[in-house]
């Protein structure tokens, strides 16, 4: 509505402006005859005329204000953009589109506080990719890069609405579930798991496959933060590398 406004007042002003520029020229330019034009013989301004380089002088107003209100509004919707172009670059991983750390760790924190205190059960895991280093070694960062994307979206389309996810550093995730069964979360990561491994991501003539370990953390009668949730996580993670990869492990 509002473009249509500005639209409209645009319109009607440069068929005033038209107007008036053939005044302004007149008085401008012709100042002697104009003036005898708007004197009668009783020397009294003659009225309409009067009314007439008013009109003339508000649309020159109006015109101002009307584009300098266009302008702000201009301004103001790039300024919004921009905003938002920062808000997504101090939130988001640039590679993977995914969450970045610093996000992640602001708002699971709180979430993570928020269940505990209810006496909910929230879990962390910890994705990482088997062997990247040797995937850009044998075909080069480009590829690796690749594989993290794949691997990102497979992570994203596991989510629920409730789920946060997020990279956390190089070729490795991190997962919160808010609130969630043991046993049910174990299946749901072993399922995103049996995914990333049964993928194939074509890279130019190249076919490559890769795996991933996952690590979870979830709620002993110690923990009381997130912290607590990754350290296990961490080293749930670990013994899941230790112990061959491409598994899940709980702590």
């Amino acid at each position: 509505m509002t473009e249509k406004f500005f639209k409209f007042s645009q319109d009607t002003i440069w068929l005033f402006l038209a107007v008036g520029i053939v005044l302004f020229v007149a008085i401008r330019y012709d100042l002697i005859e104009t003036m005898t034009i708007l004197i009668n013989d009783h020397g009294e301004l003659r009225l309409l005329e009067i009314l007439i380089a008013l009109s003339c002088a508000i649309v020159f107003v109006l015109i101002f204000v009307f584009r300098r209100l266009k302008e702000l509004g201009t301004c103001r919707c790039r300024l919004l953009d921009t905003i938002r172009e920062i808000n997504a670059l101090s939130t988001t991983d640039r590679l993977t589109g995914l969450n970045n750390r610093r996000y992640f760790v602001k708002i699971a924190a709180r979430d993570v506080g928020i269940s505990l205190h209810a006496g909910g059960s929230p879990l962390v895991a910890i994705v990482d990719i088997d062997h990247l280093t040797s995937l850009n070694d044998a075909f080069g960062q480009n590829v690796g890069d690749h594989v993290l994307k794949q691997v990102a979206e497979l992570v994203s389309e596991n989510l629920t609405e409730t789920d946060l996810a997020a990279r956390f550093r190089g070729p490795t995730f991190i997962i919160l579930l808010g609130d969630c069964d043991t046993a049910k979360a174990i299946k749901h990561f072993d399922v995103l798991r049996q995914k990333i491994f049964d993928s194939v991501f074509f890279i130019d003539s190249d076919k490559v496959t890769t795996s991933v370990s996952i690590g979870v953390g979830s709620k002993q009668e110690t923990t009381q933060s997130l912290s607590d949730l990754i350290n296990d996580a961490e080293i749930a993670l670990f013994e899941a590398k230790d112990s061959g990869r491409n598994r899940v492990v709980l702590r």
